[in-house]
Parts: C-alpha cells; structure tokens; sequence
C-alpha cells in the first residue's frame, strides 16, 4: 500500500496512542518512516522550610549549564520559561527492536 504525503501528514495529525500510530502504518512501505519522543522536565524550587514548591524561571540558565556539561546533549527549550525538554539523539526506525529502546533512552534522559 502506498500513501500519499497529504494522507500521511492527516493519518499522523489525529490523536492517537502510538500504538494505534504503529499498528495503523505497519502496511505503508516506505524507507523514511522515522519518530521520536519528547521528555518534557519541569523546573521548580523546593522550600523546604516553608514545605512549598515554586516554579521556577530559570530553564535558560540551566539549559546552559547542560550544554556545558553535555555538549551534545539532547536538551531545548520547552515553549515555557519553567520547562526544558530532551528528544533522543537520532529518531527511531519502523523497526521492533527501535520501540523496545524507547525507554531505556527516555530514563538515560
């Protein structure tokens, strides 16, 4: 079965579980077919004395002090001065074995 770009970019725009994604494009052949995941991480300061949490501002500054610590590191911005988030270095193939390394790469995060 062949798909067009237009019914492949509607196909993958509804809401849908990734293994609904999977099992609904196991018969597209196509050699590009590549995904990814994100880990969004947020920023807070724990008050401890006052037992409160506060989010905090600083994901810039962090994201810099990650940069230079891992240089090539998997972190960005996230749209919220509160949050950061990872993609893993390379995406996944249609393959089995590249969705079984999907969470040992999200918890190296």
């Amino acid at each position: 079965m062949r798909i067009s770009s237009w019914d492949f970019t509607k196909l993958m725009s509804q809401r849908q579980t990734l293994k609904d994604r999977w099992t609904s494009l196991e018969a597209v052949k196509t050699n590009n077919f590549t995904w990814g995941d994100e880990v969004e991480y947020l920023v807070f300061r724990l008050d401890h004395e006052a037992g409160e949490v506060h989010l905090s501002l600083r994901s810039s500054q962090i994201l810099s002090e990650l940069r230079q610590k891992f240089p090539d590191g998997p972190f960005d911005l996230e749209a919220c001065k509160y949050m950061l988030e990872s993609q893993p270095r390379r995406p996944y193939g249609n393959s089995l074995t590249d969705l079984a390394h999907v969470e040992d790469d999200m918890r190296d995060r």
